[in-house]
């Protein structure tokens, strides 16, 4: 790492929203080389202050300094032509064109006035081959994994020149191996001397990544330490502002001799899916680990029958449910899936809504809605799950972790005996995803049997009871979390382990 030139020095920056501040006197400091996480709560300002750096927002006070020299960042295009490039957790690639076509989109060489198509293909194997990337400059993007696709957006960045690149939350939706390519890329790069502001609420991720991180509380600077040395836990306490839970943890397996079955899959099989058995008993949380495309979320879906099954039954409960979701869910079973915005909550409605959608007839009398009954069910789970908001919010004003509680409130509310969660902590902050924790091992305690599928490998082993292992639609281990360590788990999935 370069580390006697600061290409960043933002300090005193000042910006507020309708009167109400969201960073007070934030600063940051970034170096030539470095890769520099940036850690906070939802809400904390993390985002506001990027979108400062990157000119999509003008701050209320404070100084830019970029490469030695004040920066007036009047817009986007004033960030960029300072070498800054923000690198969004929704990727602006285009599917429909080429690699090529993607990464010199806008500034295309041209040859009397038509595009130099040679000129191009040439220009961009070129960049790919520094990269070391493994798929060629003529692929269309819509054919690519998302963790090419994220390597493409790098890669457009670098071809408009850039020096400082703000990640935010690049591996939300990557596998563990797209994950480890990108850190590769990274690293890459640092060492040419590119700069990295990293976004993550994934702490063991930072801390194998960065060189540096700054931590933001309540749109403050509350700390910048060294990476190495620093503890996960230690890294929650500046988070959150006190001190974490250690001892988060779901125990022991329950007893299954002793403990009805909840849920009971047989031969499930579908395009996706090949022969999948599993049981998920009462009081026990299961954990559904796999790589991207191992089939994890084909299996929840074809057993909530949201996708057709081609060979298989499902019991909740030990009854037989037909492959239908309105049976399913009639049957006490909740599905939290994992595009909770576009395929599980209301986000234009109020909180109350979202939660009682699941059983309107509990708030109605003779065919009407008690809208008195509605607001008391509502402010129960608004008090047990510690949901930042009133019922009457609109989910789309909301944080990401108030959302995800809001949707586990509506299976609570509907008495679900049975709850599958597709990546419930999905882009969340620490406080929020421990508090949904506490929920699951309060439900499991009050017999419910979860199922959750996760591709984060510290939250698989803090949550689970038991551990299934999926590869090519196929279970291919299963165990308890108990002395379990990562790189087995990863091992399985990978299909490197010695009994793959």
């Amino acid at each position: 790492m370069h580390v006697e030139e600061t290409v960043v020095d933002m300090h005193g920056i000042f910006k507020s929203f309708d009167g109400v501040p969201v960073l007070t006197d934030v600063g940051l400091q970034v170096k030539k080389g470095e890769i520099h996480a940036l850690l906070g709560e939802n809400g904390a300002g993390k985002s506001t202050l990027m979108r400062v750096l990157a000119a999509e927002t003008p701050m209320d006070g404070g100084e830019i300094v970029i490469g030695g020299k004040r920066a007036a960042l009047a817009g986007p295009t004033d960030a960029k032509s300072c070498g800054i490039a923000f690198v969004h957790q929704e990727l602006a690639v285009i599917p429909t064109l080429s690699v090529a076509e993607n990464l010199y989109l806008g500034h295309l060489p041209l040859k009397k006035g038509l595009v130099d198509w040679q000129k191009l293909k040439k220009a961009s194997e070129q960049l790919l081959k520094q990269l070391d990337v493994d798929f060629s400059s003529d692929r269309l993007v819509g054919d690519l994994s998302m963790g090419q696709k994220q390597i493409v957006e790098i890669a457009k960045a670098i071809a408009m020149d850039a020096q400082i690149f703000i990640m935010d939350e690049p591996t939300a939706s990557l596998s563990s191996d797209e994950s480890s390519r990108l850190f590769e890329l990274m690293r890459l790069l640092a060492r040419k001397g590119k700069s990295f502001i990293y976004i993550s609420h994934r702490l063991q991720e930072v801390l194998a990544i960065a060189d540096r991180i700054t931590v933001l509380r309540d749109g403050r600077t509350i700390a910048t330490v060294d990476a190495k040395g620093v503890t996960p836990n230690r890294l929650g306490e500046l988070i959150i502002g006190k001190k974490v839970e250690e001892n988060v943890q779901a125990g022991t397996a329950v007893q299954q001799k002793d403990a009805p079955v909840r849920l009971e899959v047989e031969g499930m099989k579908t395009d996706k899916v090949e022969g999948v058995d599993l049981k998920v008993y009462a009081g026990e949380i299961v954990v559904l680990y796999g790589l991207i495309g191992a089939g994890r979320t084909e299996l929840a879906r074809a057993i909530m029958g949201v996708d057709r099954r081609q060979e298989g039954t499902v019991r909740i409960n030990g009854k037989e449910v037909p492959g239908k979701i309105g049976s399913l869910i009639k049957s006490g079973v909740g599905f939290l899936p994992e595009d909770r915005k576009n395929q599980a909550l209301f986000l234009n409605l109020p909180v109350f809504h979202n939660i009682t959608v699941t059983k309107y007839r509990k708030i109605t009398r003779n065919g009407l809605l008690n809208r008195k009954l509605e607001r008391e069910a509502v402010r129960k789970y608004i008090r047990e799950l510690k949901i930042k908001a009133g019922g009457a919010d609109r989910l789309n004003t909301l944080s990401g972790g108030t959302q995800q509680k809001v949707g586990l409130s509506k299976w609570l509310y509907a008495d679900s005996r049975v709850l599958i969660l597709d990546e419930p902590t999905k882009g969340i902050d620490i406080s929020a995803r421990f508090e949904i924790y506490k929920t699951l091992y309060a439900l499991a305690e009050q017999g419910v049997g979860i199922l959750v599928i996760s591709s984060d490998l510290e939250e698989v082993i803090r949550i689970a009871h038991r551990i299934l292992v999926m590869r090519s639609g196929k279970i291919v281990g299963e165990f308890e979390s108990k002395n379990l360590s990562e790189e087995v788990l990863l091992a399985y999935a990978l299909g490197t382990n010695s009994a793959a």
